[in-house]
């Protein structure tokens, strides 16, 4: 029984080292911190780091790549759109392949049909 509580803290103690690894990495992390708070505009700071506030040619540059990005899925899309309409056409008329399972079909129903007679006539 000990062995079972002991598993259990176990399994606890690592969830709560896991937990504490994850919100540590989430505070201490890139995605926290200078952004979030406003830097007054006289401070020496903000003079000696001008990559906090982004530059206008920043926002044109950015403005440019979403367009870039915009445009190649718009063409990506354009080609997945191509192929499900390739796929419906060929999906639309029966192969070799339903052909021939559509005659196998009738030839077993026919099968089973002159066997059932056969046992009948014997009779």
């Amino acid at each position: 029984m000990s062995n079972g509580i002991h598993g259990l803290l176990l399994i606890v103690l690592s969830a709560l080292i896991l937990m504490s690894t994850l919100c540590t990495a989430w505070v201490d992390g890139p995605a926290f911190g200078a952004q979030d708070q406003p830097i007054p505009s006289g401070t020496a700071a903000s003079q000696a780091s001008p990559e906090v506030s982004p530059a206008p040619a920043d926002c044109r540059e950015l403005a440019a790549m979403l367009d870039r990005h915009k445009a190649q899925i718009s063409r990506e899309l354009g080609q997945i759109r191509r192929e499900i309409a390739a796929l419906r056409e060929d999906m639309a008329n029966p192969g070799i392949k339903e052909v021939f399972a559509g005659i196998g079909y009738i030839l077993g129903l026919a099968g089973v049909g002159f066997f059932v007679h056969a046992r009948r006539e014997r009779r």
